[in-house]
């Protein structure tokens, strides 16, 4: 049931059994309940006082392969490490991961180093622009190379780590009021060479925005299957005893729920039916 070639790392919001307290009277230790704030599908601030459940999913079986839980006021961004390195403590080299994938609230440098350098697997996670007004130099809106005129330069394959971006008016995709010959003197006109290993933020293999990309990062959704099966079927926010342990217990107990209930149902449909 479980491939592990893809697999998909997002958090949910608990509510804690304790009751809320003032920000002032809080205790900030990663154990004691916290606030959190997170937005909704529509863009819409959502608080709640008490835990985040961070899980670690198969995106073909919808199930979960690793779990945390933290205060609701940590960031996601520092838990998809500690996640993943429970996936590889946990089953070693059973399952060949080609695809991490993530929403924005992970884009950071240290996911990525870990992603590609320790899992040998490809970064799909969603660009954060952190309130920045224009893209990044040398990048249009899709975090593709422009030329020097701002044309978006053409996607023209890879060759080993580099990915090949060549000249719009060569290929006649635009017409530059310079021609070919403002960026290069050559008849193949300009073509520009990144090593998306070397620029794992920016650059990735599928490109960003591509038909492609934008497929694996859809697969993010099968998380989201997995957060709401375990809370409207298994009430896990529904938690009835106060302290981090206890929360965490009662949230792994419903992940073992899940997995044996997926197992019996596909273990059943597997029988031979007998007339």
């Amino acid at each position: 049931m479980i491939d592990g070639t893809n697999i998909a790392i997002d958090s949910t919001k608990l509510n804690s059994f304790e009751k809320p307290k003032p920000k002032s009277k809080l205790k900030d230790d990663g154990k004691s309940p916290n606030w959190g704030k997170k937005k909704d599908t529509d863009g819409n601030d959502i608080k709640w006082f008490g835990w985040k459940l961070h899980i670690l999913a198969d995106c073909k079986s919808e199930l979960p392969l690793a779990i945390e839980i933290t205060p609701a006021s940590v960031n996601d961004s520092i838990l998809a490490i500690p996640l993943l390195k429970k996936l590889k403590e946990f089953y070693g080299n059973t399952f060949n991961v080609k695809h991490c994938i993530m929403d924005s609230g992970y884009d950071i440098k240290e996911n990525y180093d870990y992603i590609m350098n320790e899992f040998h697997a490809q970064p799909i996670i969603a660009y954060n622009k952190r309130g920045s007004f224009a893209p990044p130099e040398g990048l249009n809106e899709r975090l593709h190379p422009i030329c020097s005129m701002g044309y978006e330069l053409v996607y023209w394959g890879k060759d080993g780590d580099y990915l090949k971006f060549r000249c719009p008016h060569v290929l006649g995709k635009v017409d530059c009021p310079h021609g070919s010959s403002w960026c290069s003197s050559s008849n193949y006109g300009y073509c520009l060479k990144i090593n998306y290993k070397k620029n794992k933020r920016y650059f990735s293999f599928p490109i960003r925005s591509s038909d492609e990309w934008q497929e694996i990062y859809n697969l993010r959704t099968y998380i989201e299957r997995c957060n709401s099966r375990l809370k409207e079927y298994l009430n896990t926010d529904n938690i009835r005893s106060a302290g981090i342990k206890k929360a965490k217990t009662f949230a792994l107990l419903n992940c073992i729920t899940l997995v044996a209930g997926t197992i019996a149902v596909n273990v059943n449909k597997s029988l031979p039916k007998v007339a």
